[in-house]
């Protein structure tokens, strides 16, 4: 383990042993997570470190209940996949957010397009972001730990302005997936997303908040549109094929989208370029 929290180890199993006395897992994925060291180590980071254990332990109490009611290594977007004859056949009427690519430092980047996402219900798109997170975590090499968003805000209309969906993404960030956001590109973010962003900004901690950049497929820069023809709304971003595709056919051509996006079945192969 590395210096630092990771580097106490008397502290994890300190910590572990509490979340076990308090709840003991019954469910074998379930145990092997709290048993994973980075896992605990990553919420007594999200607490601030080892005075903050007490604190580190609730938390994970609360979060191996949550993995036994949600299971959401298991968990499947209701919209975007349906079960016929015992196989799960993916559905038109959904989402657009998946993994695209890896960045340089080896970090899966989500990227979705608003544009894209017939599916507006609130419920299964809290299911989607966690089918989503899970797949990037699935997809993370040994020693990464956090993934990318992109966001692509173009198609953005006056029914994505419920503040409820951006909620609860901070609170699956916050509670049960501390530590894990890398970066979060909002891409194109109209006039009228600025009602939105008020109403959620006051609750989004100053962590989170610095990792949330605003960027324009427009803005020029060395006589390139950075997102589109550069594609690197960020230097540690090496996306350039994945980006640039997506930011294109999504702004001329985005009819056939749903069948640009992983199927179920290739989602747990994705290869890294």
């Amino acid at each position: 383990m590395e210096e630092g929290v990771e580097g106490d180890r008397a502290v994890v199993d300190r910590v572990r042993r509490e979340v076990l006395r308090r709840q003991a897992p019954s469910d074998p994925i379930v145990a092997a997570w709290l048993d994973d060291d980075a896992n605990v180590a990553r919420f007594l980071r999200a607490e601030g470190g080892v005075e903050h254990a007490h604190k580190a332990v609730k938390r994970l109490v609360s979060m191996l209940a949550w993995m036994k009611e949600e299971r959401p290594h298991e968990l499947v977007c209701p919209a975007c996949f349906k079960l016929s004859g015992g196989v799960l056949e993916a559905s038109a009427a959904g989402h657009y957010m998946h993994v695209v690519t890896y960045d340089l430092m080896d970090r899966p980047t989500i990227y979705s397009c608003l544009e894209l996402a017939a599916n507006k219900d609130i419920d299964d798109n809290r299911k989607h972001l966690i089918s989503t997170f899970e797949t990037a975590i699935g997809l993370m090499p040994p020693g990464v730990e956090q993934w990318n968003w992109v966001l692509d805000m173009h198609g953005f209309r006056l029914v994505d302005c419920d503040p409820r969906l951006a909620k609860i993404f901070l609170s699956l960030a916050g509670e049960r997936y501390p530590e894990r956001l890398g970066n979060f590109w909002v891409v194109d973010a109209p006039g009228i997303f600025s009602t939105l962003w008020a109403c959620v900004e006051r609750f989004i901690d100053p962590v989170t908040k610095e990792k949330i950049k605003f960027v324009k497929t427009t803005d020029a820069k060395n006589g390139e549109q950075v997102g589109v023809d550069s594609t690197r709304p960020d230097p540690t971003v090496d996306a350039t094929a994945a980006m640039a595709s997506s930011y294109s056919r999504n702004r001329s051509s985005p009819t056939d989208a749903h069948s640009r996006s992983p199927s179920f079945a290739t989602r747990s192969s994705f290869a890294r370029r």
